[in-house]
């Protein structure tokens, strides 16, 4: 496409050249990189933002559609989040032990996620779907794993699409994925692979929403066959918001909840079922929030707010 007449992006191709001498794909997260945008009219870099705005390099202004890739639910530079941070700033932003936010929010979230009864905080979308299947391995003693949409960048998901380079192969059998809204799809697998399905994963609601009562079916199939049912919940927004996950639609409750990308900071977290935890605890290890995790927990309960 044609540039915009007027409008200059001159810093933003300064900073993408020099990008390509120092950064893998000339970005940290490829869902902002240059191949993800129409190239030549979008900037490659913004600088600042303010409500449901931003600016790049150049000083252009636009509407950030994106939000960040979802998190900026509240808009940039909201007041009240932006004084919540800054008065965990003042305190401090992680630290040697636990701190009282982690069990603070945790119970927020156990409060208004009608399916979780206890809640694990991760630093991103793949280590929080990859600790949900490696917890659900380690609760069935299975290895094979059902999947439809996208889950993250890790080995046991990765290898099921066109860049699985440097997955083994050996690791890519373990993962079959299914069609969505096509229940005979995922009955194959458990067919194919008998005894063998730890879990069933899948964003409930995406794009597309579900056909009739296609996430109940497929809660009762994956039930029926001793899987663990594992919700990736993206887009969904939490009660109260406007749109009912679908981690609550027709009582299709999943065992475990990955939530996160609309919170009021960047935040991920997993929640599931009380019961399932117990017998994992001694054997099972998975550690994913360190840094800045008492600051993005600050930003996300603000005041004591949970709605």
């Amino acid at each position: 496409m044609e540039p915009i007449p007027g409008r200059s992006l001159a810093r933003s191709r300064e900073y993408f050249a020099r990008a390509r001498k120092v950064i893998p794909s000339c970005t940290q997260t490829f869902s902002k990189g240059p191949t993800q945008f129409v190239q030549g009219v979008a900037p490659n870099f913004l600088e600042r933002g303010r409500g449901s705005h931003v600016w790049d390099v150049d000083g252009n202004e636009y509407v950030d559609y994106v939000m960040a890739l979802c998190p900026i639910v509240l808009g940039y530079d909201d007041p009240d989040v932006i004084a919540a941070v800054q008065r965990q700033l003042a305190d401090g932003v992680t630290f040697s032990l636990a701190h009282p936010l982690e069990v603070e929010v945790a119970e927020a979230l156990a409060k208004i996620v009608p399916c979780a009864e206890m809640v694990r905080f991760g630093k991103n979308g793949s280590d929080a779907t990859s600790g949900a299947v490696r917890a659900a391995r380690a609760y069935t003693g299975r290895d094979v794993i059902a999947c439809c949409g996208y889950h993250g960048w890790q080995d046991w998901y990765i290898g099921t699409t066109t860049r699985r380079r440097g997955v083994p192969a050996a690791v890519c059998e373990l993962t079959r994925t299914f069609t969505y809204n096509d229940l005979g799809s995922l009955e194959r697998i458990f067919t194919e692979y008998p005894g063998r399905v730890a879990a069933v994963i899948l964003e409930p609601v995406g794009v597309v929403e579900p056909e009739g009562d296609f996430l109940q079916r497929v809660a009762a199939v994956t039930h029926a066959n001793g899987a663990v049912l594992i919700f990736d919940e993206i887009y969904g927004l939490p009660p109260g918001a406007g749109r009912r996950p679908g981690a609550v639609r027709g009582g299709a409750r999943p065992r475990l909840l990955r939530q996160g990308d609309g919170q009021r900071v960047p935040a991920r977290g997993r929640g599931g079922q009380a019961r399932d935890h117990g017998s994992l605890r001694r054997d099972l290890l998975l550690g994913h929030v360190r840094r800045r995790g008492a600051l993005a927990r600050g930003g996300a309960g603000h005041d004591g707010e949970t709605s």
